[in-house]
């Protein structure tokens, strides 16, 4: 099936437990910096994509306030892959758009590739509790994201940060005024069941 706005802010509200109206102001800070596609009402409203539930997801998932949502989700969504741990030669599910990405790719790309493949193949979905589940992790207040598959016999994963703390898009947020780091972390996590109920959601809506 192809979803609504509407649809995909109470799909994110029920997965993780908030209320979808107070996602709603979170929707529309994301409208107005471009960061989600607007279009249409009712039944002609615009179809959302990966891309539209990846900022969604973002802008809910790493909590802060309405005003500061379009810029977490450019920070983690522009976050590039540095680092990947395979324990195995084919340690993940057959994911064929995650795995074409090239060597340097965001995070954004990568969860919307994750998307993408729960959405087009059972094969990617994990089946029984011996399959390879994932899991996204966000950090904050110094931005990073891990992407982790993990099973009774493999593991992967796929680091995402800025390994330049000085550079112009703010990933010094987690250094005091004395230039020491901040001795407080926040962590956010969500796992495939999340990726997999967007994926059915939003069906042939990949962008």
């Amino acid at each position: 099936m192809t979803a609504t706005p509407g649809q995909l802010t109470h799909c994110i509200a029920e997965l993780f437990g908030v209320s979808a109206r107070s996602i709603a102001p979170i929707d529309r800070a994301l409208v107005d910096a471009g960061l989600r596609r607007v279009g249409g009402r009712g039944s002609s409203a615009i179809k959302v994509n990966t891309d539209d539930a990846v900022s969604s997801l973002i802008a809910v998932a790493v909590q802060g306030t309405i005003r500061t949502a379009p810029d977490r989700v450019r920070t983690y969504g522009d976050l590039p892959r540095c680092v990947i741990d395979l324990d195995r030669k084919n340690p993940i599910p057959p994911m064929p758009n995650f795995m074409a990405l090239p060597e340097q790719h965001s995070f954004r790309e990568a969860l919307s590739a994750i998307i993408q493949d729960y959405a087009q193949s059972e094969h990617a979905r994990p089946r029984h509790w011996q399959d390879m589940l994932a899991s996204v992790k966000f950090s904050a207040p110094w931005p990073s994201a891990v992407i982790e598959f993990h099973g009774e016999d493999a593991q992967a994963t796929f680091v995402y940060m800025c390994i330049e703390p000085d550079d112009d898009r703010g990933y010094d947020a987690g250094i005091d005024g004395e230039g020491r780091q901040a001795d407080l972390t926040a962590e956010y996590r969500f796992t495939s069941d999340t990726l997999i109920a967007v994926a059915d959601l939003i069906g042939g809506g990949v962008s």
